[in-house]
């Protein structure tokens, strides 16, 4: 690392050529060596002590990201909270005479079939299959009338408008006592009475 001086003074660092000027070619060219004789052991020393002048700068750069960040995530927890406590909702929905049906949305088909349909204003609620944990979202009804679409069950249970994410498998793989490499104890007992 060496710096040019002009005039007196000190300028930027100088990038220079892994071939350095030696001697009265330093002189000549107006190169000072600012740390002297240190071996590079002790250039990385003082290099990894040294702290930036902008180190107070990036820090509340980084703060300030973090503080936004972390008022994102509060948001999106208070959203889930309130949609959490919501079992059922005012909705508007489409009712289809010839399809007997009540839709969340206009149906394409029953437009393109010209369908008598007809605007109502209805109560939305949402279930969720106690065996196999599908949702489904009624309209204009206490309790679904068909079963569950995945495993064919009729177990419903009343859920919230929340459909929490799902997060990582925490039980454990491993079958206890030895179980998954048949080295337990139970079954080597049982083995040798016979």
């Amino acid at each position: 690392y060496q710096r040019r001086v002009h005039g007196g003074v000190k300028a930027a660092a100088v990038v220079t050529s892994p071939v350095t000027p030696t001697g009265a070619k330093k002189q000549a060219l107006g190169f000072q060596d600012v740390f002297g004789t240190a071996s590079v052991g002790d250039v990385v020393k003082v290099s990894r002590q040294s702290v930036s002048m902008h180190e107070a700068a990036a820090d509340l750069c980084e703060d300030g990201q973090l503080e936004r960040h972390i008022a994102s995530l509060e948001h999106r927890e208070t959203l889930a909270q309130e949609m959490d406590s919501i079992k059922e909702q005012r909705a508007t929905c489409y009712k289809c005479k010839e399809c007997n049906r009540i839709f969340e949305m206009y149906q394409k088909f029953c437009k393109e079939h010209h369908h008598s349909v007809k605007t109502m204003s209805g109560i939305k609620r949402w279930f969720e299959c106690r065996k196999c944990k599908e949702r489904i979202t009624e309209f204009c009804s206490i309790y679904p009338r068909t079963p569950c679409p995945r495993c064919g069950a009729a177990e419903w249970a009343p859920a919230s408008m929340w459909k929490a994410p799902k997060g990582p498998d925490l039980r454990p793989q491993m079958l206890p006592c030895g179980e998954e490499s048949g080295l337990s104890l139970r079954n080597n007992l049982l083995d040798s009475a016979h």
